[in-house]
């Protein structure tokens, strides 16, 4: 896993807060636990289970999934205030093995029946063995839109891409909901485009989870390394995105083989 030395600079950080992102995660943990919110005002995220720090240089990365404790992300503080039309998700990944793992989720609370949280938003690998519980194809990336927020996949929108990502190697993912249609961008380039629906919107009040399907139930662990997590409020232009991409990997060392 060290291989592959993800090394951001001050330029990468510069380019995403110029896009005004809702908030805005550098992974940098505190000792209460809280990981610090680069936008002032900002939702700040929790972590639970064991989450390791690992270092490249001056960059500092999470760790998800390589103890017995697994660890996650999760937001107390609920978000968006009111629905989203437009909406993005960024973040750099480095899967560890080819596994049915969920990276980032935004999901509606747990009511006091202990019934699962429904899923309003959706990124997630898929594995090298097929799961009953998930129907994501096989090493693939899969990105969705329930509106409004579902437990199963009537009237989903989004699609799976094959062959969707590495192990063991950095990688740029953008999820953008633009008007009427959703995009999928990986290392900057657009992999994936799907029909979102003008009306289809990211629903108010949302749980954001990262690292497992659901805030509560350890489910599609993701197992590997994160770091730079950025939601907006509107559609990064794809010119934003293949920049924020340029400006990260431009500091990242040449991987080895494994």
């Amino acid at each position: 896993m060290a291989t592959d030395r993800l090394s951001v600079g001050d330029r990468y950080a510069e380019l995403v807060m110029a896009a005004k992102p809702a908030s805005y995660w550098r992974f940098t943990r505190t000792p209460s636990g809280v990981l610090e919110n680069e936008v002032a005002g900002g939702v700040n995220l929790m972590m639970g289970g064991e989450v390791s720090t690992v270092s490249y240089g001056t960059n500092s990365v999470l760790e998800f999934g390589m103890t017995r404790h697994a660890g996650y992300l999760y937001s107390e503080a609920l978000w968006p205030a009111t629905p989203l039309s437009e909406f993005s998700a960024e973040v750099w990944v480095k899967p560890s093995h080819f596994h049915n793992g969920s990276i980032l989720a935004l999901t509606t609370e747990r009511d006091a029946r202990g019934k699962y949280p429904n899923h309003a938003m959706l990124l997630e690998l898929g594995g090298a063995q097929s799961h009953w519980r998930s129907l994501t194809p096989l090493n693939s990336l899969r990105y969705l839109l329930r509106s409004p927020p579902s437990g199963d996949q009537e009237g989903e929108f989004g699609s799976s891409v094959p062959n969707g990502y590495e192990v063991r190697r950095w990688q740029h993912l953008v999820y953008v909901k633009r008007d009427d249609r959703l995009e999928l961008f990986r290392n900057g380039a657009r992999v994936a485009v799907d029909d979102g629906g003008d009306s289809r919107v990211i629903a108010s009040e949302l749980q954001i989870v990262c690292g497992r399907l659901y805030p509560h139930g350890s489910e599609r662990l993701f197992v590997g390394q994160m770091d730079e997590l950025a939601i907006y409020e509107h559609a990064l232009t794809e010119s934003e995105v293949r920049t924020h991409f340029v400006a990260g990997a431009s500091n990242a060392a040449t991987p080895d083989a494994i």
